[in-house]
């Protein structure tokens, strides 16, 4: 799609709201969150200063819409079908419920996944006060699993389970299913634990006024 022809879809979108269908004006939304934060973000990060809040929390909301949209297509559109192959005997879309936690483990316990999201939640805002403003990366992926955690942690409030869809195969044997949330919650881990082991942990620097002898 050429920016051209996005151009005119937001247009109709905006000046003729009852040609798009609901599942279409999601996608037009994300593609426009999308859109913006690939503008913005490259150019933030090449800045020296430290990244704003609200772009924070940006980054956070467009993550937890995508994960809630697509949990939300799925149920549409996959659920009661067969499976959607991407690449045949390795990625396919499914529709599954997860009761427990990864793999399906501990299920049952939602009272437990529940006060784990809200963990994850606070120790996400404590390890953001010892960030410095050099490590952007840091900080937006501690953005991404926050969102992570929410989205999972809503789907266990209100629903009493979490939806996965994204089936990985081996030799026709599923062997994990897991959603977006997921990824974003284990990709953002992942690379900050590379990072402190590769970097080691930054102590943000304070302005002390040292003692005059």
């Amino acid at each position: 799609m050429t920016a051209c022809q996005f151009a005119v879809l937001i247009w109709t979108a905006l000046a003729h709201p009852e040609v798009y269908s609901t599942q279409q004006k999601g996608y037009l939304t994300l593609w426009s969150l999308g859109l913006l934060l690939c503008l913005i973000l490259p150019r933030v990060i090449r800045d020296k200063s430290e990244l704003p809040v609200s772009l924070l929390v940006s980054v956070g909301f467009f993550a937890f819409s995508a994960d809630q949209l697509i949990k939300w297509l799925v149920v549409c559109f996959v659920r009661g079908g067969p499976k959607i192959a991407i690449l045949p005997s390795l990625f396919s879309i499914t529709y599954a419920v997860n009761p427990g936690a990864i793999l399906g483990m501990l299920p049952g316990h939602r009272a437990i996944f529940i006060a784990s999201g809200l963990l994850t939640t606070v120790v996400v805002f404590v390890y953001y006060r010892f960030v410095t403003a050099e490590e952007k990366i840091t900080q937006l992926c501690l953005a991404l699993v926050l969102a992570g955690a929410l989205a999972n942690m809503v789907d266990r409030i209100f629903l009493g389970h979490v939806i996965d869809m994204f089936d990985l195969s081996w030799q026709s044997k599923s062997l994990t299913i897991f959603n977006l949330a997921d990824i974003f919650i284990d990709g953002g881990v992942l690379v900050i634990a590379l990072d402190v082991l590769i970097y080691g942990m930054k102590v943000p620097e304070t302005n002390e006024v040292q003692p005059q002898k």
